[in-house]
């Protein structure tokens, strides 16, 4: 746990640098300060307002899918935050974001002792190589603010890690949580049925069908959790979908995923300095994409297919569903790169890439703190 707040706080450091040093976007920000202090107004950018305004507030509906809608973005870390914060009696809205902060850094902790701590991979003698190379990615700044990405993290590393240890009730705990943080958590059924596969293939004990039935349910926990909030929003809007629908909102539509990503590959190659001086968000988001779509075959490779399909249904879905922006928020989460990366690099290359990281996760920091893109 140490580690995870001494990290978020190199995040916030390197986010009030920037915005004394740098300033905002034209020397101007798009919102109000939820307070007058630099230091306290940190966590209040971008989509935090949404998952704070879900935790102290609820979900509403208008009937309009076509602009923003809270039901766009899953309950359980708003509904977690809100839990909290209700606990400790918080009032001022600018503390409530720090209790997403503290509830974020909390999952961080979590999610790194499970990362350090998952079945041992045969040839790897270095396992917290896997937490400085998850702290020091670009997008791990995310993992500190009032956002989904630490408790998703946490979850699916606990759904799989419990799976793997044959301790299938608190797999299916976990993997509904995980299917009620965010929707891209439902993937995590597929490759949970594949390792659900290789159990029953590999172990004839537990092919009895009270075992089947633990595995199934185990393999099921995040579409159950998506289908909990499908009814829910049924309930709501009277369509069970309309969570999806409402990313129209947003401007996100479905695309060919090979195409949202070879054409701006294309453009960065073509022009690389004037996409770096232009919309370095997006070369930051292209570059996640193709170092995770690279990662795909070794991690199959290394991990198995199970894992290999975490990380492709993983960085694929969120291109289908709109391109490369937010690609790097969603690759962070993906921990199968994480565990096999320290199995591919030598201790040379380990402090070289970690060099790298921590640089651009500072540029990544003075993007998002200072108001400009990052998504």
């Amino acid at each position: 746990m140490s580690l995870a707040v001494a990290s978020r706080l190199a995040v916030f450091l390197a986010g009030y640098l920037a915005v004394t040093g740098v300033g905002f976007s034209d020397g101007r920000r798009p919102v109000p300060p939820l307070s007058e202090s630099v230091v306290l107004d940190l966590p209040a950018r971008w989509d935090a307002s949404w998952y704070i305004g879900l935790a102290s507030g609820g979900y509403r509906w208008d009937g309009r899918a076509g602009r923003f809608e809270n039901i766009a973005f899953f309950p359980a870390y708003p509904g977690l935050v809100g839990a909290v914060a209700r606990a400790l009696g918080v009032e001022a809205p600018i503390a409530w974001d720090w209790v997403g902060v503290a509830v974020s850094t909390a999952a961080l902790g979590v999610a790194l002792w499970l990362l350090v701590g998952f079945p041992a991979i045969a040839g790897q003698d270095r396992p917290r190589d896997r937490a400085w190379l998850l702290l020091a990615y670009p997008f791990a700044i995310f993992f500190g603010l009032p956002y989904t990405e630490s408790l998703y993290l946490a979850a699916s590393l606990a759904a799989f890690a419990c799976f793997e240890r044959r301790q299938d009730t608190a797999s299916l705990v976990a993997g509904v949580v995980a299917g009620l943080t965010r929707p891209t958590g439902v993937t995590l059924s597929l490759a949970l049925a594949v390792l659900a596969l290789r159990r029953l293939k590999t172990s004839p004990e537990w092919r009895q069908p009270a075992r089947v039935a633990t595995t199934a349910a185990a393999a099921a926990g995040p579409l159950l959790g998506a289908g909990v909030y499908s009814l829910f929003i049924f309930g709501l809007t009277g369509h069970p979908l309309t969570w999806a629908g409402v990313q129209a909102g947003w401007g996100r539509a479905t695309v060919n995923p090979v195409t949202a990503l070879l054409g701006p590959l294309g453009s960065a190659l073509a022009h690389p300095w004037h996409a770096v001086s232009t919309v370095p968000h997006d070369v930051l988001n292209l570059a996640a994409a193709v170092a995770f779509v690279a990662a795909i075959v070794p991690v199959t490779r290394r991990l198995g297919p199970a894992y290999g399909l975490v990380v492709a249904s993983g960085v694929l879905m969120p291109l289908a569903g709109g391109g490369v922006a937010s690609t790097g928020r969603y690759t962070a989460v993906l921990f199968p790169v994480f565990l096999w990366l320290p199995t591919a690099l030598t201790p040379a290359a380990m402090r070289a890439v970690l060099a790298v990281f921590v640089v651009l996760q500072v540029v990544a920091a003075a993007l998002f703190f200072t108001w400009r893109p990052l998504y």
